[in-house]
């Protein structure tokens, strides 16, 4: 509950990608000026406890949402924000099958908190 504002300092040590063309290019850190992302959350909504696990998951994880006993919506983006599983509950524990999602960072939205989930394979 309440807000927090911390900093986040990337290091990245080198990307990949393709350009529009098809060419591959590689960015070495050299080539790269360091960034600094300040991240702020103001929610009186937040859930305090809610929590994932195991995380990272292979498929299946459980969402602890503490005390729990109204209808919650619980939402799962991927890494481009698309909304990719969808469910809700009125426990305080949901079973949450992934397993058809390919390995990556996920983003599980409940009511107005969040939580990251990486699920590997």
């Amino acid at each position: 509950m309440g807000s927090f504002t911390d900093t986040l300092k990337l290091r990245i040590t080198r990307a990949q990608g393709i350009l529009a063309d098809g060419t591959p290019k590689t960015i070495l850190p050299e080539a790269v000026t360091p960034v600094e992302i300040s991240l702020s959350q103001n929610n009186p909504e937040a859930i305090p406890g809610l929590a994932l696990w195991p995380n990272p998951a292979d498929g299946i994880t459980v969402l602890r949402i503490p005390g729990n006993t109204s209808l919650l919506r619980v939402r799962v983006y991927d890494a481009l924000g698309r909304e990719v599983w969808t469910g809700q509950t009125n426990r305080d524990q949901l079973r949450m099958d992934l397993s058809a999602l390919p390995a990556g960072v996920y983003r599980v939205q409940v009511g107005g908190s969040g939580l990251s989930l990486v699920l590997r394979r």
